[in-house]
């Protein structure tokens, strides 16, 4: 049915948007000297009202332009549900995200005023942050990309990479459009109550599209938040259509047999989330060192597990983040001290969370390479939208001139299905900055397809990966061929450890092809040799994740080495998955049928 009534709805806050407003004044009253004027004006832009500093990325020429608070990053009835007939009932994930944003412009306030009272840092509650981890979240989840991929009226008109899961998600729990799936996940999310003990983390994944579930866990999980703000008094933090949706970290893309260009693989070191122009809340992955925790082994080798298969076995060992070096550190609270630069839990502490634990977060001060890095991330992924906010008129040229002359290393690479688009949005670019003087020219690249050696595509291989994931959580039969994966596993001595195992076996597989590649060109003696300590050597580790190396090695022997984390291959492809090795783990005694697998081979 069609909406009786046309409301701009905002996936950007107000709340955030008056942070970068200011009063309009007329410029012909100001021109004349005059308090007042009797101009005309178009809606909500006379003087007094407040305006946001724009550059308009409406093709062919990007301009600067004052545009009304009240009608940027929004869209008319966004968020409205044309299935119902009440407008109380048209309206309830609107309202429902008013009132999450009356509680959230509480702490967010609070984080701004003590900013700009010179406080150091400003203090959270526990309900506090989860509320702000959420409302985070909800930022990215609510915005115009997922606008895109969820507002459709016919299932048959989604086309995101995860088509298949959803679709059979809507007809397992009876949803009739996609918009429908995305208003209950947005609903469910707003109404989750986030439990010091985390029992929502494994009820979430219950009560709505799991996939999506197990992204806001992450989100809330696998990253810590630092606030930043500009040691330069010039400096500040721009808002793009999709600032909330970035991220900074590696990604790869293939082509599929149409010729097509699809995204693969891609892994976040850091997010972000602008509150102000001098404030910006980023996000960072824990698999990032952080030397206040490594001291403790198991902590250590964690994270260093987590950094390996996330990273640095899917992209290469030479990945690493643009803002590796950004000077950030976690909070502090009230269950944990800092000795010798070494977090330690205080005296008598249970080792309980509970809803009154505070939280200390420090405004981090970074330099102007750090605020050019991450505005040049919003800018690079600006391509396709419409507006940038800015706060002060005298910056955005040295904004502008940072991203188009600044190195293309990660940004600015010419590429995709409509390279044309995505290189006018640069010249555009440029075109502005020299309009405003800048005299440096635009720095870009093309885009290196690398071949993709699989046997399978990945997307098929992340698809399938995310069903097993879903089956197991409801349980698998005995003869599922994954379930018998595991059987083995355990009956090896694995205990829970395959998330630490997994990464042991791919740096055994990598250790091993370095040291056969640095024996090229020595005699056969050498090489034999090398093999054999190599051998002795990984038959000493643990049963379990010897047997995953030996997977591990046919995929990287047998083709199926790709872009892609060693957990998905183990449990979607089958040549991988299943191997001569198996049948000694069967036996009575695995271990002795393993070590004379290998001295066959």
């Amino acid at each position: 049915m069609s909406f009786t009534n046309t409301e701009y709805q905002h996936f950007i806050p107000q709340f955030i948007l008056k942070n970068y407003s200011y009063p309009f004044q007329c410029p012909k009253a100001e021109h004349k000297g005059r308090k007042k004027c009797k101009c005309k004006h178009e809606k909500d832009k006379f003087p007094g009202d407040l305006v946001v500093n724009c550059v308009d990325l409406t093709p062919p020429h990007f301009q600067l332009e004052t545009y009304p608070r009240k009608r940027i990053f929004g869209a008319p009835n966004m968020y409205n549900d044309p299935a119902k007939t009440a407008s109380n009932e048209q309206r309830r994930i609107e309202t429902m995200f008013g009132k999450m944003e009356s509680q959230a412009s509480t702490i967010f306030r609070r984080i701004v005023k003590n900013h700009e009272a010179g406080d150091a840092a400003v203090t959270l509650t526990r309900i506090e942050r989860d509320l702000l981890r959420k409302f985070l979240f909800l930022l990215k989840y609510r915005g115009s990309g997922f606008h895109q991929r969820f507002y459709h009226d016919k299932p048959e008109d989604y086309c995101s990479n995860d088509r298949e899961l959803l679709l059979e998600y809507m007809k397992e729990h009876h949803f009739s459009t996609p918009r429908d799936v995305w208003y209950h996940n947005l609903e469910t999310i707003m109404n989750l109550e986030m439990d010091p003990e985390r029992k929502w983390t494994r009820e979430l994944p219950c009560k709505m599209f799991s996939d999506d579930a197990y992204w806001f866990i992450m989100h809330c999980e696998m990253y810590y938040m630092a606030i930043c703000t500009p040691s330069e008094v010039t400096d500040e933090f721009i808002l793009t259509d999709n600032c909330y949706n970035v991220f900074e970290g590696p990604s790869t893309f293939s082509r599929d047999a149409t010729g097509k260009m699809i995204a693969g693989y891609h892994a976040g070191y850091h997010e972000f989330a602008p509150i102000s122009p001098r404030l910006i809340i980023v996000l960072r992955c824990l698999a990032l060192p952080n030397p206040e925790e490594d001291y403790d082994w198991e902590i250590n080798q964690a994270r260093n597990d987590a950094l390996w298969s996330s990273f640095q076995r899917v992209y290469g060992e030479d990945t690493k983040s643009m803002l590796e070096d950004l000077p950030i550190k976690k909070c502090r609270n009230n269950y944990s001290e800092i000795i010798n630069g070494e977090a330690h839990a205080v005296a008598g502490y249970d080792g309980k969370f509970r809803p009154t634990d505070k939280f200390h977060f420090t405004y981090h001060p970074i330099k102007n390479g750090h605020v050019n890095t991450i505005n040049n991330i919003f800018l690079d992924n600006a391509h396709g939208f419409s507006t940038i906010a800015y706060r002060n008129k005298e910056n955005i040229k040295q904004i502008l001139e940072s991203y188009v002359s600044g190195p293309c290393d990660s940004h600015k690479i010419v590429g995709g299905d409509d390279p044309d688009s995505r290189y006018s949005f640069m010249r555009g670019l440029e075109t502005l900055a020299k309009h405003l003087g800048s005299q440096k020219p635009l720095v870009w690249r093309t885009m290196k397809m690398v071949p993709t050696i699989s046997m399978r595509p990945s997307t098929d291989k992340q698809l399938e990966f995310r069903r097993v994931m879903q089956r197991l959580k409801k349980g698998l039969s005995h003869d599922n061929p994954v379930a018998i994966f595991f059987e083995l596993y355990m009956k090896l001595g694995g205990k829970a450890l395959f998330n630490r195992d997994v990464p042991q076996a791919g740096k055994m597989v990598h250790f091993q092809s370095v040291i056969e590649s640095l024996s090229v060109g020595c005699s056969e003696m050498t090489q034999m040799r090398n093999r054999s300590i190599i051998s002795t050597m990984f038959m000493a580790s643990y049963c379990s994740r010897y047997w995953l190396y030996l997977k591990l090695l046919r995929k990287e022997q047998f083709g199926y080495r790709d872009a892609t984390q060693d957990e998905v291959d183990l449990l979607v492809i089958e040549e991988v998955r299943e191997g001569p090795e198996d049948i000694f783990a069967q036996s009575k005694h695995p271990i002795a049928g393993l070590n004379t697998s290998i001295r066959g081979r």
